[in-house]
């Protein structure tokens, strides 16, 4: 199913960009129990149609090369086509390129990185919706030049904020708290099913 790739006409007041890294830690047991995970992703699924969550496909496409899939790579493969936003444009990558170097130019060939996509998406938000709080959600904030820039790098560079996964999930627990989702250890209904 394509994305629906449509911009909402009232700018969610903060958007989360998320990368791969995140993602992929949000499994470690320390940052999130198995008995959290969930819920927390439960309750993420609606901010993707709400516009206050977003992935470029490219994201989805790392994710999904993953041999043993898990909670994160499920959701993001399962949900891909739930993200409002458009992939960013030719001008968003021109100038996150220009920023920063973040695929590196010896990588492999058939494999398109979603570094740059991600911050290409965050940085075209924040032009789109200037009062709305834009960030990245990434674990990527060491440089490894000179293969590549870390996506924390990019960020700064462009004005956009960056938070490491640990700072999205108590987010998140926020948010369930604040919108009455189920607890993140006690997942009870899925999205649009009453509360238990």
């Amino acid at each position: 199913m394509p994305r629906s790739s449509r911009w909402p006409a009232i700018a969610p007041e903060m958007i989360c960009v998320l990368d791969t890294c995140a993602l992929v830690n949000m499994k470690k047991t320390e940052l999130l129990k198995i008995e959290e995970q969930f819920g927390i992703f439960v309750a993420m699924t609606p901010m993707l149609a709400s516009g206050a969550l977003a992935f470029p496909r490219q994201v989805a496409a790392e994710m999904a090369r993953a041999q043993y899939p898990d909670t994160p790579g499920t959701w993001v493969v399962a949900y891909k086509s739930q993200v409002i936003y458009p992939d960013p444009g030719d001008d968003a990558m021109a100038e996150v390129q220009g920023a920063a170097q973040l695929t590196d130019p010896a990588g492999d060939s058939d494999f398109e990185p979603a570094d740059p996509y991600v911050v290409a998406m965050a940085w075209e938000l924040s032009q789109h919706y200037p009062k709305s709080r834009v960030n990245v959600v990434s674990d990527d904030f060491v440089d490894r030049m000179p293969r590549k820039q870390s996506v924390a790098f990019a960020c700064n560079e462009l004005g956009i904020e960056c938070w490491r996964s640990d700072t999205f999930v108590e987010h998140m627990r926020g948010v369930m708290t604040l919108h009455r989702h189920p607890t993140a250890t006690s997942p009870t209904s899925m999205p649009g099913e009453p509360d238990l």
